[in-house]
């Protein structure tokens, strides 16, 4: 981790090798001063829990995925580790829990949404994607629900909105498959169980009336905001 003062200017050489640069304010670091500007400590890693490399090193292998509405919550979260490993004061270290699992819960949304059609789609894959316990992975969905309902809602509302697109000319049964359900049967049961519809009254409601642009817009609203 290089330090460095906004009015000292920076030479160096970059090699064949990968970095990932970080700008934090630093107001965010007040306190912390002392610590971080200790050379000796730093560098031989007395004062900076190892956590902090790990963070970093899963950080830069998605951050070309994060997209800019994330980047508050990115920055919160590698904010507060920060100060969590180079203080290692338990207040601190209570504070960084929050926005870490903000953080993880968004990236396992954002990965859950992209692998909804992939059969290999489970708890035990998102646990894997996070490289987590099984535990801290309840506690992150533990609000909505738990992992496996989570991934059930949004293939339930993807198959929705399938059906609402494809204006009832789809078979319920291909759409059924296509996200993953074991059966005609089970994937109308858990339909009706969220909609209040089966499938099939949704297909015959979409094909009578079709969609227009203006639902297509509303429907694209609400698949963004889930």
């Amino acid at each position: 981790m290089l330090i460095s003062e906004p009015s000292r200017s920076i030479y160096g050489r970059i090699m064949d090798c990968d970095f990932l640069v970080l700008l934090l304010d630093e107001k965010e670091m007040t306190g912390l001063g002392s610590l971080l500007t200790n050379g000796d400590s730093c560098a031989n890693g007395k004062m900076i829990h190892p956590l902090l490399g790990h963070y970093f090193t899963a950080l830069a292998s998605t951050i070309e995925t994060i997209e800019s509405r994330e980047a508050q919550s990115i920055a919160e979260a590698t904010i507060a580790i920060i100060r969590a490993c180079v203080s290692k004061r338990p207040l601190d270290i209570a504070a960084a829990e929050a926005p870490l699992k903000t953080a993880r819960l968004e990236a396992a949304q954002k990965y859950i949404n992209a692998n909804l059609k992939s059969p290999g789609l489970s708890s035990d894959a998102v646990l894997e994607f996070l490289n987590v316990s099984r535990r801290r992975l309840h506690d992150i969905f533990e609000q909505t629900g738990g992992v496996q309902k989570y991934i059930r809602e949004q293939r339930l509302k993807a198959a929705y909105r399938k059906i609402i697109f494809s204006s009832g000319k789809r078979s319920v049964l291909s759409i059924a498959e296509e996200y993953c359900f074991s059966s005609g049967a089970n994937f109308s049961r858990a339909f009706k169980y969220q909609f209040g519809m089966t499938p099939s009254d949704l297909c015959d409601q979409a094909g009578r009336t079709g969609v227009s642009s203006f639902e297509r817009w509303l429907l694209e609203l609400r698949h963004q905001g889930s």
